[in-house]
């Protein structure tokens, strides 16, 4: 009996190949949620800016949304090449002070709620290890 490696009618068999985990293949579409959010937020105090008539609380509402909406899209961009997994974290949780705006509240808080529970997954938190320590080294 011909063994199966050299039968060329056999059928091909799975290459032992190490696959991520399903969880690993969210941090993407988490950060790619994080720049969009980041980009309402911005877009909303922009906004605010040219319409709002001048005052403390104003400038200081703004300031804030502007704020976090830039370290939402900054942390957004690091994480999507698994880079500064805590800052992730940080900018996931600033959806609590998304409250200030109305048109980004549900959503940000929903992100939260999934970026939180994919960025404490064991293999997430492997991942972000290994390339922090990749991009360490070089």
């Amino acid at each position: 009996m011909e063994s199966q490696q050299n039968n060329p009618y056999a059928s091909p068999q799975p290459l032992d190949i190490p696959t991520e985990s399903a969880w690993v293949k969210h941090v993407r579409i988490v950060s790619v949620l994080l720049i969009a959010q980041g980009v309402i937020e911005c877009c909303f105090g922009t906004l605010l800016l040219t319409r709002w008539t001048a005052s403390v609380t104003s400038y200081i509402y703004i300031t804030v949304l502007l704020a976090i909406g830039i370290l939402k899209i900054v942390a957004g961009a690091k994480n999507f090449n698994y880079q500064t997994r805590e800052l992730g974290v940080w900018a996931l949780l600033s959806g609590f002070l998304s409250v200030c705006s109305f048109i980004g509240f549900p959503t940000a808080i929903t992100l939260m709620i999934y970026g939180l529970i994919v960025y404490r997954n064991k293999s997430v938190v492997d991942r972000f290890a290994t390339e922090d320590h990749h991009h360490r080294r070089n």
